[in-house]
């Protein structure tokens, strides 16, 4: 019921509302509001296995189970009144665009040529409420569950979809918030997973010689795209006009990453990006896909994180994603379990009733010239 009620056309969809709606008999229609309430806000059953199986059944439906291109580590605000909604504090949100009293949902997509799938979610528990006893017993916090920061929760959610089977890609795509942090891209690569992240202007590295050497004094990631020559990429057609941009690749050793026996640690491409519009910040990339890959298709593939602001803006539209109202941790997760039910039976259907259309796949043509 709870399911059908977030596939409904009702605007707010809420226990309440969705009870509203089933209900036939007025006189029973409160009763039916607290069995929803239960069974999402306090009954015990798990997460894990159901969001893996629906992202299973989606990505089979779409015949993408062994060709997904990416996973995305994204995170998406949850805005808020009041302070008691596990996990609620002013932090940053991309959803607000500034710093805003919310929840922080951290989310991991698998992105295949002609579409998205969320695989998993997990609610961004603040040092202010992981460390306090009383608030955690009101919202009903697993005694298991500790402080972990956002980096982390997606290390743990990427290695849960590997344990349970869910396609694994051919890259990890994260922002600068997750590529930023060294120990993250170190977990990544030592579970035998491609990184194309993005990375502050500020991160400090060394230039790379054609054998991965160390050359040069440390600079940063800024000055090095300052003294770099562009050239136009177009990675791919658009709906209105061609993506396209300029950007810079050079081979650098970063100074966080660990470095080999002989000091020089492993080089990888920093991919600079500036668009037209001279008003947007430059973009800072860092990447280890390979070195005989064209400067296309390693832009397609860095280009293939932004794809999860569509599911999140189809999820809270459409499916009532950040409509809970409740305020334990258990029923925050089964309402996102609820809402990624519906995102992926719906991905499926259409998966199978429309067939994919030939379009952008990230393919390069023997003319493209390798980075």
């Amino acid at each position: 019921m709870y399911v059908t009620g977030l596939m409904s056309s009702i605007e707010r969809k809420t226990a309440e509302t969705i009870a509203a709606m089933a209900c036939t008999d007025p006189t029973r229609m409160e009763a039916w509001h607290q069995q929803l309430l239960h069974v999402v806000g306090q009954a015990r059953w798990e997460d894990g296995p159901i969001r893996a199986y629906t992202a299973k059944h989606a990505l089979q439906a779409a015949g993408a189970e062994n060709r997904t291109e990416s996973w995305v580590i994204d995170d998406t605000g949850f805005p808020k009144q009041g302070k008691h909604s596990v996990g609620v504090q002013r932090q940053y949100s991309g959803t607000l665009g500034k710093i805003g009293n919310c929840q922080i949902g951290v989310s991991l997509v698998a992105t295949y040529a002609n579409g998205q799938i969320p695989v998993d979610f997990a609610l961004y528990l603040p040092e202010s409420w992981a460390e306090d006893d009383l608030r955690r017993k009101k919202a009903k916090v697993p005694p298991t569950v500790q402080f972990q920061t956002k980096p982390e929760l997606a290390l743990e959610m990427i290695r849960q979809a590997i344990a349970s089977g869910v396609a694994r890609p051919s890259i990890v795509l994260a922002d600068a918030a997750y590529g930023n942090n060294a120990e993250f891209r170190k977990a990544l690569r030592g579970l035998r997973l491609r990184i194309g992240v993005g990375i502050q202007a500020n991160t400090n590295m060394w230039r790379a010689d054609k054998t991965g050497a160390r050359r040069g004094p440390q600079t940063c990631a800024q000055t090095l795209g300052e003294k770099a020559h562009f050239k136009r990429v177009t990675w791919a057609a658009g709906t209105k006009k061609p993506l396209t941009a300029k950007f810079a690749f050079l081979r650098v050793v970063v100074a966080r990453d660990e470095l080999t026996s002989d000091g020089n640690g492993d080089a990888m491409w920093l991919v600079v990006e500036r668009s037209d519009d001279e008003t947007e910040k430059v973009k800072y990339h860092l990447t280890d896909l390979p070195r005989v890959m064209s400067r296309r298709k390693i832009v397609w593939y860095l280009h293939q994180r932004y794809k999860t602001e569509r599911i999140y803006e189809e999820m809270k539209v459409e499916f009532g994603l950040d409509h809970y109202e409740g305020r334990s941790f258990v029923g925050w997760h089964h309402h996102v379990t609820a809402a990624m039910v519906c995102y992926n039976f719906v991905a499926a259907q259409q998966a199978r009733l429309f067939s994919p259309q030939a379009g952008e796949t990230g393919k390069s043509s023997p003319h493209h010239v390798a980075a």
